[in-house]
């Protein structure tokens, strides 16, 4: 039996969809450095009372394999922005706030976001920009080391 090399695509898209179910912009991911000057990582959600263990998922999701040890061969920083913008590849919407009544929107759309805008929401994305939607889905997930 020959030694599987590379994820297969419905592998990838199962672990994206699950991801998908797990995460959602503005989560805070941690990772952690393991082996040898980090050269392995590990990846985590945190909730109140428990750790979501990620790296198997964002693993398959990046096309990458686990390591012999445990943990991926990637960057932190570059592995979180990386799996932001697989899950994320159109952007996403940024919490914004209704200048008259406070209430708090997150646009699930670009569309929604600038109707939005229209309506009296106020956005404060990245860079100050006020559309109420970031394009790199990159910038999605909060990225901590533990």
């Amino acid at each position: 039996m020959a030694v599987k090399t590379k994820i297969d695509v419905s592998e990838k898209a199962d672990a994206i969809f699950r991801l998908r179910q797990l995460l959602k912009p503005g989560d805070k991911i941690f990772y952690i450095g393991r082996g040898t000057g980090g050269t392995r990582i590990d990846l985590y959600k945190l909730e109140t009372d428990t750790a979501i263990y990620l790296t198997g998922y964002v693993a398959r999701a990046l096309g990458m394999k686990l390591r012999p040890k445990g943990g991926i061969a990637i960057d932190g920083w570059d592995a979180i922005y990386n799996l932001g913008r697989v899950l994320w590849p159109e952007g996403f919407g940024v919490q914004g706030k209704h200048n008259q009544t406070g209430r708090k929107l997150t646009p699930k759309t670009r569309r929604q976001a600038a109707l939005a805008v229209k309506c009296g929401y106020q956005f404060r994305g990245r860079n100050a920009d006020p559309t109420g939607w970031d394009d790199d889905g990159g910038y999605a997930l909060e990225k901590h080391s533990l």
